[in-house]
């Protein structure tokens, strides 16, 4: 997924190799697990009378590991929730209608499917079943008999989903995700972005079956669904959405998705589709690792030496009690790489010596999806060594490029925020600075894939703030998907190409789905 074996500026002016890194200060953790675990400082060596060195970096990597051809995947329940009001009619929904189809002919007998379809109420069009000959024969006949109406509840279709999702019981298969796919704006049921974030985290976060029926209509059969909530055991259930056209709210969209631990894609053009589609399923269909928790805890020595965790930037990061971090990271896609970038204080030695002091120590717990059993790795410490003199050794290109994604993912949020209030000059000049931040690091020098991208990304970004007509076309909608690819570290595109962050199953589909897609 990475070209480590690339060279990168780093803040502090430095350039370096990863073929230059200290090894024994990478610490790695049960390698042969679904997901392994390292650990490394910025500088190994950082002496006490470095100028302006009182503070650094520590950067804590999660690497998934590749799905073997011959491995058996996680069996998947997916329903799709799919917008079929006015504004859907003609082309928009045919491409649907094949992009469901070969998302079908995908899907192997012991895994689940159910369509809910939505527009002023929800309707279950396909209860979830296993994908078995005769059902995907007869899924594949409804979803050509499709047709449009009414106007946009997305309320109503997260729902129903929600609820359709639990109708298996207590026997669900271990990947559970909902794609949601709407080209406009919630306009009947519940419309603001908190009250849809809300529903969506009661619905499918807590675990609650049924909400109070607030504005939600659900039919299946022509009958109204109960709305008794009752809360079911179960994997984690996860929600992708995809922002159809420039009519839709990708902030809410955006917000929706992260409540849910999903993707939100910005489906531009009605070819693009079939590779957004085909992206998610090629994700979900490669789930290695599920609820994944990094615990993050100052060592004791350090602690006594003045050290101390000044920032996990990380949206999901919690301090406890005990001056520790937990960090919800989710799931893992075959391949896939995470990383928690903190920034610390450093240990001052009493004494001055060369003997590196354990600073933080970290271990990670997670469900195998493959094994069907809890893992908690083995516990890894970062140390920095803090002898006498000046000398700080190379930085490490890894923690330093995840600083710059770090720092980029930040400005672009406070830059949307800004275009939210129509300041889109100055929202402009803060993205020009961040390129003109990352262009000033990587002078010179080649940089890795996971920087290219983001730089590509960025100029996309300034593209997209020109004017409020391209902003609340498209420029919105590229900021947010920007937003979500790189401060989560997960491929949600549409274009059909590749990307830095895809693993094998994601291109393949994502380009698979698009040239059926360009066919029919």
């Amino acid at each position: 997924m990475r070209n480590d074996n690339t060279t990168i500026a780093t803040t502090d002016g430095s350039t370096t190799s990863m073929e230059d890194t200290d090894s024994s200060f990478v610490n790695v953790a049960n390698s042969n697990n679904a997901v392994s675990l390292s650990v490394r400082p910025k500088h190994t060596v950082i002496g006490v009378d470095a100028a302006g060195q009182t503070t650094t970096e520590i950067c804590v990597t999660m690497n998934a590991a590749e799905l073997q051809d011959d491995e058996q995947r996680a069996a998947v329940d997916i329903i799709v929730a799919l917008d079929v009001s006015g504004s859907m009619s003609g082309a928009p929904l045919k491409l649907c209608k094949r992009t469901l189809e070969m998302l079908l002919r995908v899907l192997l007998p012991n895994d689940r499917f159910g369509l809910v379809t939505y527009a002023s109420d929800a309707v279950v069009d396909i209860p979830i079943q296993k994908m078995t000959p005769a059902n995907k024969q007869a899924a594949l006949q409804k979803i050509e008999s499709l047709c449009t109406r009414g106007a946009t509840n997305i309320s109503a279709a997260i729902g129903l989903a929600a609820m359709e999702m639990n109708a298996v019981g207590h026997e669900p298969n271990e990947v559970r995700s909902i794609f949601l796919l709407t080209d406009g704006l919630a306009n009947e049921g519940i419309r603001d972005v908190p009250g849809l974030v809300k529903l969506t985290q009661n619905c499918l976060v807590n675990g609650v079956a049924a909400v109070p029926n607030r504005g939600l209509l659900g039919r299946t059969k022509n009958k109204t669904i109960s709305t008794n909530a009752e809360k079911l055991p179960g994997p984690p259930i996860s929600m992708h959405c995809f922002g159809y056209g420039t009519n839709h709210n990708a902030e809410l969209l955006r917000q929706v998705a992260l409540a849910a631990s999903g993707s939100y894609y910005f489906v531009e053009n009605d070819t693009n589709v079939g590779s957004a589609f085909g992206d998610c399923l090629g994700g979900v269909l490669s789930v290695v690792a599920q609820s994944a928790v990094v615990m993050i805890q100052p060592c004791q020595e350090a602690l006594d030496l003045g050290m101390k965790i000044f920032t996990v930037h990380h949206d999901q990061s919690i301090q406890r009690d005990n001056g520790s971090y937990t960090v919800t990271v989710g799931d893992f896609y075959a391949e896939e790489s995470r990383d928690v970038l903190l920034t610390v204080q450093l240990a001052t030695a009493k004494t001055p010596n060369a003997t590196p002091i354990p600073h933080v120590s970290v271990h990670l717990s997670y469900t195998d999806t493959l094994r069907k059993r809890p893992v908690t790795t083995e516990t890894v410490t970062c140390s920095i060594a803090r002898p006498a003199g000046s000398e700080v050794s190379t930085a490490d290109t890894h923690v330093a490029a995840q600083w710059l994604r770090v720092f980029a993912t930040r400005e672009m949020a406070l830059a949307d925020t800004m275009a939210q209030g129509n300041d889109l000059m100055g929202a402009q000049a803060k993205i020009r600075l961040v390129r003109d931040k990352i262009q000033e690091e990587c002078e010179g020098v080649q940089i890795c894939g996971e920087i290219r991208e983001l730089c590509i990304d960025m100029e996309t970004v300034e593209d997209g703030l020109q004017s409020r007509e391209v902003w609340h076309s498209s420029g919105s909608k590229h900021m947010a998907s920007s937003r979500m690819t790189h401060g989560h570290q997960r491929a949600a595109t549409s274009a059909g190409g590749a990307n830095v962050y895809m693993n094998k199953q994601k291109k393949k589909l994502s380009a698979g789905f698009n040239l059926a897609g360009r066919n029919s």
